[in-house]
C-alpha cells in the first residue's frame, strides 16, 4: 500500500510536470514574438540547485519587464494551447491580481509577475511599494476577493482593514487606474533597480538589480533550457544567502496545493 507521504508525492510531481509543459507553451511563445522572460526566485533556485523544481514545489515563477509583459498579454490567450487557461484582470475582471496565471483544472502552474523600474529616489521608491500594497488590498475588496490563506498574520489584517476604510472612495476601475499609474512612473526613467511589485514578499526582497535583467542564460530546468540571471549567484544570495543548503524539513512543503 502507498503511503500517504509518497501519495502526495507522486501528485506534486504530476502536477510539476503539467507545469513543465506549460512552460514549454509559454517559451515558445516568447521565442516567437522575441518576448524576454526569465525564472525567479524559487524557480532560479530550482534550476540551479536541483536542475528543474524544488522537490516540494508546487508552481514556476517567471519575471517578464512590463514592456515585455504588456505584449505577453496581448498574445497569450490566442496561443496557449487549449489544455491551458491564462488568468489576468484584462480577460477576467474578477481576478484579483494584476499579476498573470497559467491554470489547468482550477490548479495554479505558473505565475507570471511584470517587473516595473523603480525610482532611484528612496521616498518615490517607498510611495510606489505603498501604494502597491495599499490599493490593491481595495482592488481585491472590489472583486470580493480575501487571501484566506493569509488572514492569522496581523499585518495582513491591518492592511485589510485599512483598505476597507479606504474602499469607499474607489471604484475598482479607479483602483485598477491607479494600480497600472503606479507600474508605469518610472517605466521611462534609467534606475538602478526594478521590483515585483505584485510579490506577497517585502520590498527589500524584491529589489532586482537592473543590470542583472540584460544578461540572461539558458540553464537546465526539467530537461529543458530557460533563461535565469547570468548572474544568478548574486542574485539567489541575496535573497536566501546560502542557497545550496536545503531548509528544515518542516518547511518542505508546496505552497498552492
Amino acid at each position: 500500500m502507498q503511503s500517504e507521504n509518497s501519495y502526495n508525492f507522486a501528485e506534486l510531481r504530476k502536477h510539476q510536470l503539467k507545469a513543465v509543459k506549460a512552460l514549454e507553451n509559454i517559451d515558445a511563445v516568447c521565442r516567437k514574438y522575441s518576448i524576454k522572460y526569465f525564472l525567479i526566485a524559487g524557480s532560479t533556485l530550482g534550476a540551479v540547485r536541483h536542475k528543474g523544481f524544488i522537490p516540494w514545489d508546487d508552481d514556476i515563477d517567471i519575471g517578464m519587464r512590463l514592456e515585455d509583459f504588456n505584449r505577453f498579454k496581448a498574445v497569450i490567450q490566442f496561443e496557449l494551447s487549449k489544455e491551458f487557461a491564462w488568468k489576468h484582470t484584462d480577460v477576467d475582471p474578477t481576478f484579483p491580481t494584476l499579476s498573470g496565471r497559467i491554470l489547468s483544472d482550477g490548479e495554479q502552474l505558473i505565475t507570471i509577475f511584470p517587473i516595473v523600474r523603480i525610482s532611484n529616489n528612496k521616498l518615490v521608491r517607498i510611495s510606489q511599494w505603498l501604494i502597491r500594497k495599499t490599493v490593491s488590498p481595495i482592488y481585491q475588496r472590489k472583486v470580493h476577493y480575501i487571501d484566506e490563506g493569509r488572514w492569522d498574520k496581523l499585518s495582513y489584517k491591518a492592511v485589510y482593514f485599512i483598505s476597507l476604510i479606504l474602499s469607499v472612495f474607489f471604484t475598482r476601475h479607479a483602483a485598477l487606474k491607479l494600480l497600472r499609474w503606479n507600474e508605469r512612473r518610472c517605466e521611462n526613467k534609467e534606475t538602478e533597480f526594478c521590483i515585483n511589485l505584485y510579490s506577497k514578499y517585502s520590498m527589500q526582497k524584491e529589489m532586482i538589480k537592473s543590470e542583472w535583467i540584460e544578461h540572461l542564460n539558458r540553464i537546465p530546468f526539467e530537461g529543458g533550457l530557460y533563461p535565469v540571471f547570468a548572474n544568478y549567484d548574486e542574485y539567489l544570495t541575496y535573497l536566501y544567502g546560502n542557497y545550496m543548503q536545503l531548509p528544515p524539513e518542516a518547511e518542505r512543503i508546496p505552497d498552492h496545493l
